[in-house]
């Protein structure tokens, strides 16, 4: 009765001592994962911003940090494929993106070794939407012409040349310009001549046109 009273107690502290071991080694082996969960930093200059350019290129530069490295940084613009940009071992960079007339949609695309990806997006419209010539002025809405002030030589684009001494033909208000195409991207008017461009690079010209400022190889006025 003795003997089995002690071989209970070493069979009870041997299976402590095991269980022990078993839940030290267990400890021992587990391993914690940190998952990356965070996207790269992407800093970039002020001159990539929203607005309007009359520079055919837009300057980018910045930097681009992450602490498990980048894997890649690349531009798109508009709807075209991705475009690679370089960085240098500290993650500086410093490119130029070359624009088309009218609006630019530009997203910049950080990825880290992760594969975390911040991203930085930009519209940029190429082109001037209002000028100004000596007494008129005109501007873009949607790609749609508008035009006021004087008409003496045709320069508004009303589709008719309009004495100085009349009371009507001088529009004092922005009026739509029908005879013009309605996908223009930008205008430039000078004394009493003006001057636009579509989106298929097509120009067209309207005004005065004594000097052949017109550029049409022959003389004559209100052409738009």
């Amino acid at each position: 009765m003795r003997l089995s009273s002690i071989a209970q107690a070493l069979a009870f502290v041997a299976t402590a001592l095991l269980l022990t071991a078993c839940g030290h080694n267990s400890d021992s082996d587990t391993a914690i994962t940190i998952i990356d969960g965070t996207p790269p930093l992407l800093t970039t200059d002020s001159s990539f911003t929203d607005g309007y350019t009359a520079v055919a290129a837009v300057f980018v530069s910045g930097q681009v940090q992450d602490s498990s490295g980048i894997r890649s940084l690349t531009y798109t613009l508009n709807e075209e494929p991705p475009q690679t940009l370089t960085i240098d071992k500290e993650g500086y960079f410093d490119d130029r993106i070359l624009l088309s007339l009218g609006s630019n949609k530009v997203t910049l695309e950080a990825t880290d070794n992760a594969g975390n990806i911040m991203r930085s997006t930009k519209t940029l419209y190429l082109g001037d939407t209002v000028a100004a010539g000596g007494s008129h002025t005109g501007a873009l809405r949607d790609g749609q012409l508008y035009g006021w002030g004087r008409n003496n030589y045709g320069q508004t684009g009303l589709g008719l040349t309009t004495k100085v001494t009349d009371v009507m033909g001088h529009p004092d208000t922005p009026v739509i310009i029908s005879r013009a195409p309605k996908n223009l991207l930008s205008i430039n008017y000078n004394q009493n001549h003006s001057l636009a461009i579509d989106k298929h690079g097509k120009v067209y010209s309207w005004g005065a046109d004594k000097y052949g400022q017109l550029g049409r190889g022959e003389l004559g006025r209100n052409k738009l």
